[in-house]
Protein backbone atom coordinates (compact mmCIF):
# COMPACT_ATOMS: atom_id res chain seq x y z
CA UNK A 1 0.00 0.00 0.00
CA UNK A 2 1.26 3.49 -1.10
CA UNK A 3 0.18 6.45 1.57
CA UNK A 4 -0.51 10.00 0.65
CA UNK A 5 -1.14 12.26 3.29
CA UNK A 6 -2.21 15.44 2.76
CA UNK A 7 -2.22 18.19 6.37
CA UNK A 8 -3.17 21.86 6.08
CA UNK A 9 -1.99 24.74 7.66
CA UNK A 10 -2.45 28.43 8.37
CA UNK A 11 -5.85 28.60 8.34
CA UNK A 12 -8.87 25.80 7.97
CA UNK A 13 -11.02 26.07 5.07
CA UNK A 14 -8.13 26.07 2.46
CA UNK A 15 -10.33 23.15 -0.10
CA UNK A 16 -8.21 20.30 1.43
CA UNK A 17 -11.28 17.94 0.80
CA UNK A 18 -10.78 19.35 -3.25
CA UNK A 19 -7.08 18.88 -3.27
CA UNK A 20 -7.32 15.44 -1.85
CA UNK A 21 -9.87 14.73 -4.32
CA UNK A 22 -8.47 16.06 -7.41
CA UNK A 23 -5.25 14.57 -6.40
CA UNK A 24 -7.63 10.85 -5.98
CA UNK A 25 -8.94 11.62 -9.65
CA UNK A 26 -5.31 12.05 -11.58
CA UNK A 27 -3.92 8.92 -9.97
CA UNK A 28 -7.07 7.11 -11.09
CA UNK A 29 -6.61 8.37 -14.33
CA UNK A 30 -3.70 6.90 -14.39
CA UNK A 31 -4.58 3.91 -13.22
CA UNK A 32 -3.85 2.96 -9.66
CA UNK A 33 -6.92 1.61 -7.76
CA UNK A 34 -7.30 4.45 -5.32
CA UNK A 35 -8.94 5.01 -2.27
CA UNK A 36 -9.59 7.87 0.08
CA UNK A 37 -9.96 8.37 3.93
CA UNK A 38 -10.96 11.46 5.59
CA UNK A 39 -9.73 11.96 9.44
CA UNK A 40 -11.76 14.41 11.49
CA UNK A 41 -10.71 15.17 15.31
CA UNK A 42 -13.90 16.05 16.36
CA UNK A 43 -15.08 14.04 19.08
CA UNK A 44 -18.23 13.29 17.67
CA UNK A 45 -18.12 10.00 16.87
CA UNK A 46 -20.00 10.75 13.65
CA UNK A 47 -21.33 13.38 11.59
CA UNK A 48 -24.76 12.51 11.83
CA UNK A 49 -25.83 14.83 14.91
CA UNK A 50 -24.54 17.85 13.78
CA UNK A 51 -25.81 20.91 12.75
CA UNK A 52 -25.85 21.96 9.14
CA UNK A 53 -24.53 25.14 9.72
CA UNK A 54 -21.75 23.72 12.14
CA UNK A 55 -20.21 21.42 9.86
CA UNK A 56 -22.05 21.64 6.15
CA UNK A 57 -24.18 18.72 5.09
CA UNK A 58 -24.14 15.23 6.68
CA UNK A 59 -23.05 12.96 3.42
CA UNK A 60 -24.58 9.35 3.88
CA UNK A 61 -22.95 6.04 2.39
CA UNK A 62 -24.55 3.05 0.82
CA UNK A 63 -24.02 1.34 4.19
CA UNK A 64 -25.51 4.39 5.94
CA UNK A 65 -22.94 6.31 8.20
CA UNK A 66 -23.19 9.44 8.34
CA UNK A 67 -20.03 11.36 7.95
CA UNK A 68 -18.17 14.62 6.53
CA UNK A 69 -19.15 16.08 3.53
CA UNK A 70 -15.66 15.50 2.08
CA UNK A 71 -16.72 11.93 1.60
CA UNK A 72 -18.97 13.24 -1.43
CA UNK A 73 -16.02 14.67 -2.93
CA UNK A 74 -14.08 11.77 -2.75
CA UNK A 75 -16.91 9.61 -4.19
CA UNK A 76 -18.21 12.56 -6.81
CA UNK A 77 -14.58 12.49 -8.50
CA UNK A 78 -13.22 8.81 -8.22
CA UNK A 79 -16.75 7.09 -8.88
CA UNK A 80 -16.10 4.74 -5.84
CA UNK A 81 -18.37 3.86 -2.95
CA UNK A 82 -16.60 4.36 0.71
CA UNK A 83 -17.39 3.09 3.77
CA UNK A 84 -17.83 4.57 7.33
CA UNK A 85 -14.23 3.16 8.22
CA UNK A 86 -13.20 5.40 5.64
CA UNK A 87 -14.02 8.79 8.44
CA UNK A 88 -12.09 8.25 11.21
CA UNK A 89 -12.89 10.99 13.99
CA UNK A 90 -11.60 11.14 17.33
CA UNK A 91 -15.18 10.10 19.25
CA UNK A 92 -14.58 6.73 17.38
CA UNK A 93 -11.25 6.19 18.00
CA UNK A 94 -11.45 6.62 21.68
CA UNK A 95 -15.06 5.09 22.37
CA UNK A 96 -13.02 1.93 20.48
CA UNK A 97 -10.41 1.83 23.21
CA UNK A 98 -12.78 2.70 26.10
CA UNK A 99 -14.89 -0.16 25.07
CA UNK A 100 -12.18 -2.38 24.79
CA UNK A 101 -11.00 -1.43 28.20
CA UNK A 102 -14.05 -1.80 29.84
CA UNK A 103 -13.79 -5.64 28.23
CA UNK A 104 -10.56 -5.97 29.89
CA UNK A 105 -8.63 -6.41 26.47
CA UNK A 106 -5.83 -4.06 27.98
CA UNK A 107 -4.82 -6.70 30.77
CA UNK A 108 -4.85 -4.27 33.51
CA UNK A 109 -1.98 -2.12 32.10
CA UNK A 110 -2.57 1.69 32.12
CA UNK A 111 -4.21 3.18 28.79
CA UNK A 112 -2.64 5.86 27.30
CA UNK A 113 -2.25 8.02 24.09
CA UNK A 114 0.84 6.74 23.17
CA UNK A 115 0.83 3.48 22.59
CA UNK A 116 -3.00 2.59 22.96
CA UNK A 117 -4.52 5.66 21.05
CA UNK A 118 -2.30 6.31 18.42
CA UNK A 119 -1.99 2.05 17.71
CA UNK A 120 -5.71 2.18 17.40
CA UNK A 121 -5.50 4.93 15.01
CA UNK A 122 -2.81 2.93 12.82
CA UNK A 123 -5.06 -0.20 12.53
CA UNK A 124 -8.15 1.96 11.98
CA UNK A 125 -6.13 3.67 8.54
CA UNK A 126 -4.71 0.44 7.16
CA UNK A 127 -7.89 -1.65 7.42
CA UNK A 128 -9.80 1.09 5.37
CA UNK A 129 -6.99 1.39 3.00
CA UNK A 130 -7.63 -2.23 1.75
CA UNK A 131 -10.87 -1.88 2.45
CA UNK A 132 -12.76 -2.70 -1.65
CA UNK A 133 -14.51 0.03 -3.01
CA UNK A 134 -15.97 -1.13 -5.71
CA UNK A 135 -18.32 -3.54 -7.24
CA UNK A 136 -15.20 -5.76 -8.49
CA UNK A 137 -14.01 -5.74 -4.87
CA UNK A 138 -10.46 -4.56 -5.78
CA UNK A 139 -7.78 -3.94 -3.26
CA UNK A 140 -6.90 -0.38 -3.35
CA UNK A 141 -3.36 0.06 -4.57
CA UNK A 142 -2.91 3.91 -3.01
CA UNK A 143 -4.95 5.54 -0.22
CA UNK A 144 -4.89 9.18 0.34
CA UNK A 145 -5.39 10.16 4.00
CA UNK A 146 -6.79 13.90 4.26
CA UNK A 147 -5.97 15.19 8.05
CA UNK A 148 -8.90 17.45 8.73
CA UNK A 149 -8.65 20.69 10.82
CA UNK A 150 -4.55 22.54 11.16
CA UNK A 151 -1.09 21.92 12.04
CA UNK A 152 -0.63 22.84 15.96
CA UNK A 153 -4.67 21.90 16.75
CA UNK A 154 -4.37 19.58 20.17
CA UNK A 155 -7.37 18.11 18.65
CA UNK A 156 -5.19 16.15 15.87
CA UNK A 157 -2.49 16.05 17.42
CA UNK A 158 -2.82 11.96 18.28
CA UNK A 159 -3.36 11.55 14.70
CA UNK A 160 -0.32 12.99 13.56
CA UNK A 161 1.68 10.84 15.93
CA UNK A 162 0.22 8.34 14.46
CA UNK A 163 0.74 8.95 11.34
CA UNK A 164 4.79 9.71 12.07
CA UNK A 165 4.53 6.42 13.55
CA UNK A 166 3.40 4.99 9.98
CA UNK A 167 6.06 6.53 8.18
CA UNK A 168 8.68 5.06 10.25
CA UNK A 169 7.09 1.63 10.00
CA UNK A 170 7.12 1.68 6.15
CA UNK A 171 9.71 2.52 3.75
CA UNK A 172 10.44 6.05 2.79
CA UNK A 173 9.18 5.11 -0.83
CA UNK A 174 5.62 4.11 0.11
CA UNK A 175 4.34 7.35 1.96
CA UNK A 176 4.16 10.91 0.51
CA UNK A 177 3.40 14.17 2.88
CA UNK A 178 1.51 16.90 0.77
CA UNK A 179 1.02 20.10 3.07
CA UNK A 180 -1.49 23.24 1.98
CA UNK A 181 -0.91 26.10 3.06
CA UNK A 182 -1.68 29.40 2.41
CA UNK A 183 0.24 33.10 1.24
CA UNK A 184 -1.82 35.80 1.33
CA UNK A 185 -1.53 38.83 -0.14
CA UNK A 186 -1.40 42.11 1.31
CA UNK A 187 -1.06 45.91 1.18
CA UNK A 188 -1.51 48.36 -1.67
CA UNK A 189 0.90 46.36 -4.02
CA UNK A 190 -0.47 42.94 -3.15
CA UNK A 191 2.66 41.70 -1.67
CA UNK A 192 2.62 37.82 -1.00
CA UNK A 193 3.12 36.88 2.45
CA UNK A 194 5.16 33.26 3.10
CA UNK A 195 5.84 33.85 6.99
CA UNK A 196 2.36 32.33 7.89
CA UNK A 197 3.36 29.02 5.60
CA UNK A 198 7.26 29.20 6.65
CA UNK A 199 5.96 29.06 10.75
CA UNK A 200 3.52 25.84 9.55
CA UNK A 201 5.74 24.00 8.22
CA UNK A 202 8.20 24.40 11.04
CA UNK A 203 5.75 23.15 12.99
CA UNK A 204 4.30 20.55 11.01
CA UNK A 205 8.43 19.48 11.25
CA UNK A 206 8.77 19.85 14.95
CA UNK A 207 5.51 17.26 14.77
CA UNK A 208 8.10 14.62 12.89
CA UNK A 209 6.27 15.03 9.58
CA UNK A 210 8.45 16.46 6.39
CA UNK A 211 6.54 17.73 3.47
CA UNK A 212 7.61 16.38 -0.20
CA UNK A 213 5.22 18.71 -1.94
CA UNK A 214 3.68 21.83 -0.98
CA UNK A 215 0.85 23.13 -2.20
CA UNK A 216 0.32 26.87 -2.49
CA UNK A 217 -3.41 28.55 -1.58
CA UNK A 218 -3.85 32.42 -3.02
CA UNK A 219 -5.66 34.65 -4.87
CA UNK A 220 -3.30 34.69 -7.52
CA UNK A 221 -0.78 32.36 -9.29
CA UNK A 222 2.09 32.43 -6.97
CA UNK A 223 5.35 34.41 -9.00
CA UNK A 224 9.30 33.23 -8.86
CA UNK A 225 10.02 34.71 -5.96
CA UNK A 226 6.92 33.62 -3.44
CA UNK A 227 8.44 30.14 -4.86
CA UNK A 228 11.93 30.38 -4.16
CA UNK A 229 11.93 31.60 -0.71
CA UNK A 230 8.93 28.69 0.56
CA UNK A 231 11.22 26.07 -1.18
CA UNK A 232 13.87 27.44 1.07
CA UNK A 233 12.28 27.75 4.02
CA UNK A 234 10.11 24.42 3.58
CA UNK A 235 13.43 22.45 2.10
CA UNK A 236 10.39 21.36 -0.81
CA UNK A 237 11.81 21.86 -4.31
CA UNK A 238 10.94 24.40 -6.19
CA UNK A 239 9.57 22.39 -8.83
CA UNK A 240 7.23 20.30 -5.67
CA UNK A 241 5.56 23.54 -5.01
CA UNK A 242 2.19 23.53 -6.79
CA UNK A 243 0.02 26.75 -7.28
CA UNK A 244 -3.40 26.64 -5.99
CA UNK A 245 -5.08 29.64 -6.86
CA UNK A 246 -9.13 31.11 -6.52
CA UNK A 247 -10.56 29.37 -9.58
CA UNK A 248 -14.32 30.23 -10.97
CA UNK A 249 -15.33 25.87 -10.38
CA UNK A 250 -13.48 23.32 -8.19
CA UNK A 251 -12.73 21.15 -11.74
CA UNK A 252 -10.56 23.92 -12.86
CA UNK A 253 -8.17 22.57 -9.20
CA UNK A 254 -7.68 19.45 -11.07
CA UNK A 255 -6.81 20.20 -14.28
CA UNK A 256 -4.07 23.06 -12.46
CA UNK A 257 -2.86 20.03 -10.56
CA UNK A 258 -2.59 18.34 -13.63
CA UNK A 259 -0.50 20.98 -15.69
CA UNK A 260 2.12 20.87 -12.66
CA UNK A 261 2.55 17.07 -13.41
CA UNK A 262 1.88 16.90 -9.52
CA UNK A 263 1.15 12.95 -10.30
CA UNK A 264 4.42 12.54 -12.14
CA UNK A 265 5.23 14.51 -8.76
CA UNK A 266 4.23 12.06 -6.41
CA UNK A 267 4.67 8.76 -8.83
CA UNK A 268 8.46 9.54 -8.67
CA UNK A 269 7.94 9.78 -4.69
CA UNK A 270 6.13 6.49 -4.32
CA UNK A 271 8.32 4.35 -7.27
CA UNK A 272 5.69 4.22 -9.40
CA UNK A 273 4.96 4.69 -13.42
CA UNK A 274 2.84 7.76 -13.99
CA UNK A 275 1.11 6.91 -17.48
CA UNK A 276 -2.38 8.45 -18.09
CA UNK A 277 -4.55 6.03 -19.33
CA UNK A 278 -7.88 7.93 -21.40
CA UNK A 279 -9.89 4.90 -21.06
CA UNK A 280 -9.89 5.17 -17.85
CA UNK A 281 -13.75 6.78 -16.23
CA UNK A 282 -12.37 9.57 -14.84
CA UNK A 283 -9.48 11.68 -17.26
CA UNK A 284 -8.58 15.53 -17.42
CA UNK A 285 -10.59 16.30 -20.19
CA UNK A 286 -13.81 15.51 -18.73
CA UNK A 287 -12.97 17.93 -16.05
CA UNK A 288 -11.78 20.45 -18.64
CA UNK A 289 -15.33 20.08 -20.45
CA UNK A 290 -17.07 20.44 -17.19
CA UNK A 291 -16.02 23.84 -15.93
CA UNK A 292 -15.39 25.60 -19.84
CA UNK A 293 -19.51 26.05 -20.17
CA UNK A 294 -19.19 28.32 -17.28
CA UNK A 295 -16.87 30.58 -19.11
CA UNK A 296 -18.68 30.45 -22.55
CA UNK A 297 -21.54 32.77 -23.21
CA UNK A 298 -23.26 30.91 -26.04
CA UNK A 299 -24.41 27.93 -23.79
CA UNK A 300 -28.18 27.76 -22.84
CA UNK A 301 -28.60 29.11 -19.15
CA UNK A 302 -31.21 27.96 -16.70
CA UNK A 303 -31.75 29.30 -12.99
CA UNK A 304 -33.13 26.80 -10.21
CA UNK A 305 -34.08 28.09 -7.13
CA UNK A 306 -32.98 26.37 -3.85
CA UNK A 307 -35.75 27.45 -1.42
CA UNK A 308 -34.27 26.13 2.37
CA UNK A 309 -33.80 27.07 5.46
CA UNK A 310 -29.50 26.88 5.68
CA UNK A 311 -29.15 28.74 2.82
CA UNK A 312 -26.94 31.06 4.62
CA UNK A 313 -24.13 28.55 4.80
CA UNK A 314 -23.98 26.77 1.22
CA UNK A 315 -22.07 23.82 1.91
CA UNK A 316 -25.42 22.90 3.77
CA UNK A 317 -26.67 21.44 0.64
CA UNK A 318 -23.32 21.14 -1.12
CA UNK A 319 -24.38 17.49 -2.73
CA UNK A 320 -27.64 19.80 -3.90
CA UNK A 321 -24.96 21.99 -6.12
CA UNK A 322 -22.98 19.20 -7.57
CA UNK A 323 -25.85 17.57 -8.73
CA UNK A 324 -26.97 20.10 -10.40
CA UNK A 325 -23.47 20.56 -11.68
CA UNK A 326 -23.40 16.84 -13.29
CA UNK A 327 -26.51 17.57 -14.71
CA UNK A 328 -25.61 20.68 -16.60
CA UNK A 329 -22.79 19.00 -17.70
CA UNK A 330 -24.78 16.13 -19.07
CA UNK A 331 -26.91 18.85 -20.48
CA UNK A 332 -24.02 20.88 -22.12
CA UNK A 333 -25.55 24.22 -20.31
CA UNK A 334 -24.95 26.52 -17.26
CA UNK A 335 -27.46 26.13 -14.05
CA UNK A 336 -27.30 29.67 -11.93
CA UNK A 337 -28.71 29.07 -8.24
CA UNK A 338 -30.83 31.40 -6.89
CA UNK A 339 -30.64 30.87 -3.02
CA UNK A 340 -34.30 31.69 -1.37
CA UNK A 341 -34.77 31.51 2.06
CA UNK A 342 -37.61 29.31 3.18
CA UNK A 343 -37.97 31.43 6.00
CA UNK A 344 -38.51 34.59 3.88
CA UNK A 345 -40.05 33.93 0.50
CA UNK A 346 -41.17 36.46 -2.09
CA UNK A 347 -43.28 34.71 -5.24
CA UNK A 348 -41.19 37.15 -7.26
CA UNK A 349 -38.06 34.96 -7.15
CA UNK A 350 -39.83 31.94 -7.34
CA UNK A 351 -41.32 33.22 -10.80
CA UNK A 352 -38.07 33.76 -12.08
CA UNK A 353 -36.76 30.77 -11.87
CA UNK A 354 -36.84 27.50 -14.41
CA UNK A 355 -37.08 24.96 -11.79
CA UNK A 356 -37.35 24.89 -7.94
CA UNK A 357 -35.41 22.45 -5.63
CA UNK A 358 -36.90 21.95 -1.90
CA UNK A 359 -33.79 19.93 -0.45
CA UNK A 360 -34.02 18.05 2.87
CA UNK A 361 -33.70 19.33 6.17
CA UNK A 362 -35.13 19.28 10.16
CA UNK A 363 -37.30 21.34 12.28
CA UNK A 364 -39.90 23.45 11.69
CA UNK A 365 -38.37 26.75 10.51
CA UNK A 366 -39.25 28.14 7.07
CA UNK A 367 -41.96 25.47 6.67
CA UNK A 368 -44.93 27.91 5.80
CA UNK A 369 -42.06 29.46 2.60
CA UNK A 370 -42.10 25.92 1.62
CA UNK A 371 -45.88 25.19 1.60
CA UNK A 372 -46.32 28.39 -0.57
CA UNK A 373 -43.95 27.39 -2.99
CA UNK A 374 -44.78 24.17 -3.77
CA UNK A 375 -48.20 25.42 -3.93
CA UNK A 376 -47.37 28.38 -6.38
CA UNK A 377 -45.28 25.53 -8.57
CA UNK A 378 -47.80 23.48 -8.39
CA UNK A 379 -50.69 25.90 -9.34
CA UNK A 380 -48.43 27.62 -12.42
CA UNK A 381 -47.13 24.34 -13.52
CA UNK A 382 -43.30 25.40 -12.74
CA UNK A 383 -40.77 22.23 -12.34
CA UNK A 384 -40.24 21.62 -8.81
CA UNK A 385 -38.56 18.61 -7.51
CA UNK A 386 -38.83 17.52 -3.38
CA UNK A 387 -36.32 15.97 -1.47
CA UNK A 388 -37.05 13.84 1.72
CA UNK A 389 -38.40 17.24 3.75
CA UNK A 390 -39.43 18.70 0.33
CA UNK A 391 -41.77 15.78 -0.42
CA UNK A 392 -43.43 15.85 3.46
CA UNK A 393 -44.16 19.39 2.22
CA UNK A 394 -45.79 18.41 -0.99
CA UNK A 395 -47.91 15.41 0.88
CA UNK A 396 -48.56 18.48 3.90
CA UNK A 397 -49.81 20.97 0.57
CA UNK A 398 -51.92 17.81 -0.65
CA UNK A 399 -53.86 17.29 2.48
CA UNK A 400 -54.55 20.94 2.95
CA UNK A 401 -56.39 20.64 -0.44
CA UNK A 402 -58.74 18.13 1.26
CA UNK A 403 -58.64 18.91 4.87
CA UNK A 404 -57.51 22.20 5.47
CA UNK A 405 -55.12 23.69 7.55
CA UNK A 406 -55.62 21.07 10.40
CA UNK A 407 -52.51 19.21 8.36
CA UNK A 408 -49.45 18.70 9.15
CA UNK A 409 -46.13 16.30 10.13
CA UNK A 410 -45.99 15.15 13.41
CA UNK A 411 -42.41 16.65 13.29
CA UNK A 412 -43.47 20.13 13.45
CA UNK A 413 -47.01 19.90 15.69
CA UNK A 414 -47.26 16.72 16.96
CA UNK A 415 -50.78 17.12 18.00
CA UNK A 416 -52.16 18.38 14.59
CA UNK A 417 -55.29 16.91 13.76
CA UNK A 418 -54.31 15.10 10.29
CA UNK A 419 -50.53 13.55 11.14
CA UNK A 420 -50.11 13.42 7.55
CA UNK A 421 -46.05 12.69 8.22
CA UNK A 422 -45.52 10.69 11.08
CA UNK A 423 -42.21 9.23 12.73
CA UNK A 424 -41.12 5.61 10.85
CA UNK A 425 -41.86 2.20 12.33
CA UNK A 426 -39.30 2.03 14.96
CA UNK A 427 -39.52 -1.91 14.92
CA UNK A 428 -38.20 -1.41 10.99
CA UNK A 429 -35.61 -3.63 10.25
CA UNK A 430 -34.02 -0.69 8.20
CA UNK A 431 -33.71 1.70 10.71
CA UNK A 432 -30.44 3.07 11.42
CA UNK A 433 -30.72 3.83 15.40
CA UNK A 434 -33.37 6.37 15.12
CA UNK A 435 -32.98 6.99 11.25
CA UNK A 436 -33.64 5.32 8.29
CA UNK A 437 -30.08 5.30 6.78
CA UNK A 438 -28.32 4.21 3.78
CA UNK A 439 -29.16 2.48 0.46
CA UNK A 440 -32.86 0.89 0.19
CA UNK A 441 -34.46 -0.68 -2.89
CA UNK A 442 -37.64 1.49 -4.10
CA UNK A 443 -39.85 0.07 -6.75
CA UNK A 444 -40.89 2.30 -9.54
CA UNK A 445 -44.38 1.62 -11.03
CA UNK A 446 -44.39 2.39 -14.87
CA UNK A 447 -47.60 4.43 -15.68
CA UNK A 448 -50.38 5.96 -14.25
CA UNK A 449 -53.77 6.15 -16.32
CA UNK A 450 -51.59 5.24 -19.53
CA UNK A 451 -49.24 7.57 -19.10
CA UNK A 452 -45.89 6.92 -18.17
CA UNK A 453 -44.83 8.08 -14.79
CA UNK A 454 -42.20 11.00 -14.26
CA UNK A 455 -40.29 8.59 -11.98
CA UNK A 456 -39.96 6.29 -14.73
CA UNK A 457 -39.11 8.19 -17.53
CA UNK A 458 -36.60 9.63 -15.09
CA UNK A 459 -34.87 6.04 -14.16
CA UNK A 460 -35.76 4.37 -17.13
CA UNK A 461 -32.75 6.96 -18.81
CA UNK A 462 -30.24 5.27 -16.02
CA UNK A 463 -31.48 1.79 -17.49
CA UNK A 464 -33.51 0.50 -14.10
CA UNK A 465 -32.46 -3.11 -12.96
CA UNK A 466 -35.19 -5.68 -13.65
CA UNK A 467 -36.22 -8.76 -10.73
CA UNK A 468 -39.47 -10.44 -11.50
CA UNK A 469 -40.38 -7.86 -14.59
CA UNK A 470 -40.54 -5.14 -11.74
CA UNK A 471 -38.62 -1.82 -12.08
CA UNK A 472 -36.60 -0.95 -8.93
CA UNK A 473 -33.99 1.58 -7.96
CA UNK A 474 -31.53 2.00 -5.25
CA UNK A 475 -30.67 5.31 -3.98
CA UNK A 476 -29.82 6.44 -0.13
CA UNK A 477 -31.86 7.77 2.29
CA UNK A 478 -31.86 9.89 5.67
CA UNK A 479 -35.15 10.23 7.33
CA UNK A 480 -36.77 9.62 10.64
CA UNK A 481 -40.52 10.35 9.24
CA UNK A 482 -42.78 9.63 6.25
CA UNK A 483 -45.74 8.97 4.97
CA UNK A 484 -48.60 7.99 7.31
CA UNK A 485 -50.28 4.86 5.99
CA UNK A 486 -53.69 6.04 7.40
CA UNK A 487 -53.48 9.04 4.54
CA UNK A 488 -52.30 7.14 1.26
CA UNK A 489 -55.51 6.52 0.28
CA UNK A 490 -56.80 10.37 0.63
CA UNK A 491 -53.85 11.48 -0.64
CA UNK A 492 -53.68 9.44 -3.80
CA UNK A 493 -56.49 12.08 -5.64
CA UNK A 494 -53.99 14.85 -5.54
CA UNK A 495 -50.53 12.76 -5.66
CA UNK A 496 -50.11 9.69 -7.48
CA UNK A 497 -47.38 7.63 -5.29
CA UNK A 498 -44.85 6.11 -8.14
CA UNK A 499 -42.57 4.62 -6.04
CA UNK A 500 -42.59 2.40 -2.84
CA UNK A 501 -40.41 0.23 -0.48
CA UNK A 502 -40.27 -3.82 -1.36
CA UNK A 503 -43.01 -3.96 1.50
CA UNK A 504 -45.16 -1.11 0.11
CA UNK A 505 -44.65 0.44 3.83
CA UNK A 506 -42.73 3.32 3.05
CA UNK A 507 -43.79 6.06 0.30
CA UNK A 508 -40.72 6.91 -1.38
CA UNK A 509 -42.14 8.94 -4.99
CA UNK A 510 -44.80 10.99 -5.23
CA UNK A 511 -45.73 13.01 -8.50
CA UNK A 512 -48.11 14.86 -10.59
CA UNK A 513 -48.02 13.26 -13.66
CA UNK A 514 -49.70 15.57 -15.87
CA UNK A 515 -47.58 18.47 -14.52
CA UNK A 516 -44.28 19.62 -16.49
CA UNK A 517 -42.16 18.14 -13.70
CA UNK A 518 -43.73 17.85 -9.79
CA UNK A 519 -41.98 14.93 -7.76
CA UNK A 520 -40.66 14.26 -4.36
CA UNK A 521 -38.32 11.91 -3.14
CA UNK A 522 -38.11 10.34 0.51
CA UNK A 523 -34.31 9.56 -0.11
CA UNK A 524 -31.87 11.84 -1.40
CA UNK A 525 -31.06 11.21 -5.21
CA UNK A 526 -28.10 13.94 -5.09
CA UNK A 527 -25.72 11.35 -3.06
CA UNK A 528 -25.70 8.52 -5.85
CA UNK A 529 -24.69 11.69 -8.43
CA UNK A 530 -21.40 11.34 -10.22
CA UNK A 531 -19.81 13.57 -13.55
CA UNK A 532 -20.47 10.28 -15.75
CA UNK A 533 -23.79 9.31 -14.50
CA UNK A 534 -25.82 12.31 -13.32
CA UNK A 535 -28.72 11.76 -10.71
CA UNK A 536 -32.07 10.41 -12.63
CA UNK A 537 -34.14 12.93 -10.63
CA UNK A 538 -31.62 16.00 -11.16
CA UNK A 539 -31.71 15.31 -14.92
CA UNK A 540 -34.83 15.38 -15.30
CA UNK A 541 -35.24 18.51 -13.74
CA UNK A 542 -32.51 20.15 -15.95
CA UNK A 543 -34.11 18.65 -19.06
CA UNK A 544 -37.38 20.07 -18.39
CA UNK A 545 -36.08 23.65 -17.17
CA UNK A 546 -34.21 23.97 -20.77
CA UNK A 547 -37.14 23.66 -22.21
CA UNK A 548 -39.57 25.88 -19.62
CA UNK A 549 -39.89 29.98 -19.63
CA UNK A 550 -39.79 31.39 -16.62
CA UNK A 551 -43.08 32.52 -16.09
CA UNK A 552 -42.42 36.12 -14.75
CA UNK A 553 -45.72 36.96 -13.48
CA UNK A 554 -47.39 36.73 -9.75
CA UNK A 555 -51.10 36.70 -8.73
Amino acid sequence: MKYIVITGGVISGLGKGITAASIGAILKGAGYKTTMIKIDPYINVDAGTMSPFEHGEVFVLNDGSETDLDLGNYERFLNINLTGDHNITTGKVYKSVIDDERKGKYLGYTVQIIPHITNRIQELIINAAYAPINKNNDVPEICIIEVGGTIGDIESMPFIEAIRQLNYNNNSNEMCFIHVSLVPKIGRDGESKTKPTQNSVKDLRQLGLFPDIMIVRSETEIDVKTRDKISMFSQVPENNIISNPNVNSIYEVTVNFDMQNIGNIICNKLDLIFNKKPAYLINIKDYTSLYLPYNDDKVDNITIGIVGKYTTFTDSYLSVVRALEHAGYYNKCKINIKWLSSENINLTDVANCNGIIIPGGFGNRGINGMLLVTQYCREKNIPILGICLGMHIMCIEAARQIYGFSCNSEEFEPDAKHPIISIVDEDNKNMGGTMKLGLHKTYITKSNNGSLTTAYKCYSENNCEKKKDVEYICERHRHRYEVNPKYREDLSSKLFFSGKDAEEQCIDIVEITNHKFYIGCQYHPEFQSHLHKPSPLFNGLVKTCLKNPIVNIVE
